[in-house]
């Protein structure tokens, strides 16, 4: 997030969804989970009509390519039509990422809030980019944040709030190992990397955890379907993130290893399950009933904390996040490194 916005009022706020995809659909049923939250336009310049696309999302979809949503929803084919509706106050990018910058920079030009899918950006030409987004955004009082769901899933918001009492027991974290085994691209070539996908997240969710410090870190193995990386941060917490996309089956499932200075811990993301080892005793380690991940939630979470933002409330992420979360998967890619932390973020000056 860059800014809080002042404005508060009664009255909905005015979304409009960009992208019509599988992301696109499923922005749009969090926003109908929220009173606060009014979906009254659409835009995609491929999958329209929207006959089909959004189907049994949002009810009856007349031939026109209207959606009932108890109003007329308006379509549009191209972004600078959408800007120019002055009905919309935030555009929610759910795009191929590569339009990213240029999109999210266009909509803060038009006096829009800019709600933008991960990976905000994924090369390195484009950090300066979204500095210039964020500078902008500032300077106009609009906000800008993106998604990053495992900070409103169960099983980690209440690891983090757990950590104090962990802490207590076996001192303090030293590493911090995550591995994910999803389902296997519905079709080939449809991610470029998995690492440019998806570090930002792992990156995400040790801050979310720890908060925030800058790190360095190394590619270890990158393709389309996995990727391997390792780094540590400044105030000492090491971290190893492992990933791949090789199952027949639609899961997200994730082991989380949290080693102390005198125990570790598993957590099972899909299982809902915690075992706590204490280095100190012996026997078995404590086993404990843990929430499970609930994928609604967590877009449910990214959307209504957008909304409070624009009305006022303190966003879940910073500028330093969207900066570092992105820019440390393109260095990666890239060069297979990242160091220094956070890029520094500018001034508000004129786009």
């Amino acid at each position: 997030m860059t800014t809080k916005a002042s404005r508060k009022s009664n009255r909905k706020v005015n979304v409009a969804v960009v992208g019509l995809g599988f992301m696109g659909v499923t922005h749009i049923k969090a926003y109908q989970q929220l009173k606060a939250a009014k979906i009254v336009a659409v835009c995609d310049s491929v999958r329209l009509p929207v006959n089909g696309v959004l189907a049994g999302v949002a009810g009856n979809i007349s031939g026109s390519g209207d959606l009932d949503l108890g109003r007329q929803l308006k379509v549009y084919r191209a972004l600078d039509e959408l800007l120019a509706d002055a009905e919309v106050d935030l555009v929610d990018l759910c795009v191929p990422t590569p339009l990213h910058p240029a999109q999210a920079m266009a909509a803060l030009k038009a006096g829009k809030h800019v709600l933008c899918e991960k990976p905000m950006f994924d090369a390195v030409k484009d950090v300066p980019r979204l500095k210039r987004c964020l500078a902008l955004a500032a300077e106009k009082g609009l906000v800008v944040s993106s998604c990053h769901p495992r900070r409103f899933d169960p099983p980690y918001t209440y690891l983090r709030e757990e950590l104090p009492r962990l802490v207590s027991q076996l001192g303090a974290p030293r590493e911090l190992l995550l591995y994910f085994s999803y389902h296997a691209p519905s079709k080939q070539g449809l991610h470029k990397s998995l690492l440019l996908d998806h570090l930002n997240h792992e990156i995400d969710l040790v801050s979310f955890l720890f908060g925030e410090s800058p790190f360095n870190a190394r590619r270890l193995e990158e393709s389309e379907v996995s990727y391997t990386a390792s780094g540590v941060r400044q105030d000492g917490i090491s971290f190893y993130f492992s990933g791949s996309r090789f199952l027949s089956r639609r899961i997200y499932a994730e082991w989380v290893e949290l080693r102390f200075e005198r125990g570790h811990i598993d957590l099972d993301i899909e299982r809902g399950q915690l075992r706590v080892f204490d280095h100190n005793t012996e026997g078995e380690p404590r086993i404990r009933p843990w929430p499970k991940t609930n994928y609604s939630l967590r877009f449910e979470g990214i959307n209504r904390n957008f909304i409070e933002v624009i009305e006022g409330g303190p966003s879940y992420l910073s500028a330093h996040d969207l900066v570092a979360n992105s820019e440390s998967a393109a260095y990666l890619h890239e060069s297979g490194s990242y160091f220094g932390g956070y890029s520094s973020l500018p001034p508000a000056q004129p786009v």
